[in-house]
């Protein structure tokens, strides 16, 4: 009887020991482990005069999924884009943004809690840039372990206010749009160098205000 007892000890401490190892493991993977891909769901809307409420038809409209990855200790910084989708608007204000089917995630990197970004320019008016979500520590571990995303835009309104002002404040406001589309047009933030290609619509009408500010000799400022 008094061998039985060190043998069970030994067999606790055996079971002890596997469980320290096991359980963070089993932790990490139901918990924190990241998805191998991801996707999204569809974003439907519509744009509208925020004064009057009529659609504005043509407006760009720019969906990107955007992503990060680990800088140092003291945080994050932008690795470039999972997708990107760039359209115009109806005669009645309306669009989509299609569904897209699951993308390998780029190793070291994961889904932003701002995916997808909005970008919304009409001609004439002040531009609409939004993220997802109000950024949160958890909200932001909870995002990028989600396997399929959804716009908190979908179905709702999207108001956008008419400039009042002259040619070269119009532009500073313009390139304002450049900032939002960092995880598209600039390099240091993960872009590839082909990426705005992907966005033809928003580079044509960074093209046509940088040749009127040139043919009206005013500075030009921050857009590619």
């Amino acid at each position: 009887m008094t061998r039985t007892k060190p043998i069970k000890m030994k067999r606790n401490t055996r079971i002890l020991m596997v469980l320290l190892v096991v359980l963070p493991i089993l932790v990490w993977f139901v918990f924190f482990r990241l998805p191998s891909t991801y996707s999204a769901e569809a974003i439907t809307g519509q744009v509208v005069d925020k004064q009057t409420g009529k659609p504005l038809a043509n407006a760009i409209v720019i969906a990107y999924w955007e992503l990060e990855r680990r800088y140092n200790f003291e945080g994050n910084i932008l690795a470039g884009h999972l997708h990107v989708q760039e359209v115009l608007t109806d005669e009645f204000g309306y669009y989509t943004i299609d569904s897209w089917e699951p993308k390998q995630r780029p190793k070291k990197t994961w889904m932003t809690h701002n995916s997808p970004r909005l970008v919304v320019f009409k001609e004439g008016y002040d531009f609409f840039s939004e993220g997802n979500f109000k950024w949160s520590r958890s909200d932001e571990r909870q995002y990028k372990r989600r396997k399929v995303h959804i716009s908190r835009w979908d179905k709702k309104t999207i108001k956008l206010e008419k400039f009042e002002g002259g040619l070269e404040e119009y532009y500073k406001r313009l390139s304002r749009v450049d900032n939002a589309l960092a995880a598209i047009l600039d390099q240091n933030m993960g872009a590839r160098a082909c990426d705005w290609k992907n966005i033809p619509q928003m580079m044509i009408t960074f093209d046509k205000y940088d040749q009127l500010l040139k043919h009206a000799g005013l500075a030009r400022s921050g857009i590619p």
